[in-house]
């Protein structure tokens, strides 16, 4: 079984019966929070990949109180063998964060976390199929065995907005983790604002007064 294959699992877990209104109701949660793209939008496969991301790891179920991941691990982890136990412990020991690009190599990449400034190496032949040094993106790191691979959600942003991103992880770096992720996905709604308003420069909407309405 594969990574991509166990996600899908969880999501299907938890996305039918019971959980179908609880799906919708986190995906309204997440456009409502990090903006809304629509199906014709070339944002609009990524931004759901990215609240999948968000579903699963993220997001407590309504009365379980645990995330889908956390509570599909305690209800199957009794009956799964030992390499899905393996994909599930790695999945929920991942990293969520912003990273840049520090490095490119012939079979990996390597990125720093810019909250911590840790860096990592990671092996995942399609992220490397369209990454370019410095990007700069929210994104999953799980450990898969002894290697690393890249989660499902991605949200690139801009070269332009560097200094404004690197401003603002700098005010909450040592606080809570939900400031972290607070600003990920108030980053993630800015993006959504420079598609919708493309002839205002990135810098104006990465910026701590934008110039478009939120």
């Amino acid at each position: 079984m594969e990574f991509k294959n166990c996600f899908d699992n969880i999501v299907k877990e938890f996305s039918t019966g019971k959980y179908g209104t609880q799906i919708q109701k986190a995906k309204q949660e997440f456009f409502s929070l990090s903006g809304t793209v629509y199906e014709d939008s070339r944002e609009y496969i990524d931004r759901i990949n990215l609240f999948l991301d968000w579903y699963v790891f993220d997001r407590n179920l309504d009365e379980e109180d645990l995330t889908p991941l956390k509570m599909y691990i305690f209800m199957h982890d009794k009956n799964i063998d030992e390499e899905q136990k393996g994909f599930l412990q790695g999945m929920d020991a991942s990293v969520s964060s912003l990273f840049i690009v520090k490095e490119l190599r012939r079979d990996s990449v390597k990125v720093k976390d810019m909250f911590t400034g840790i860096k990592y190496e990671v092996h995942d032949d399609y992220f490397l199929s369209f990454v370019h040094k410095g990007d700069i993106f929210q994104g999953r790191i799980v450990n898969i065995g002894k290697k690393k691979i890249f989660g499902v959600g991605f949200c690139f942003h801009y070269p332009e907005a560097e200094s404004y991103i690197k401003g603002e992880i700098k005010k909450i770096r040592n606080m809570e983790r939900s400031y972290h992720l607070d600003l990920m996905m108030r980053l993630a709604l800015m993006k959504v604002k420079t598609v919708e308003y493309p002839h205002v420069d990135v810098r104006d909407i990465y910026s701590t007064k934008p110039l478009v309405r939120f």
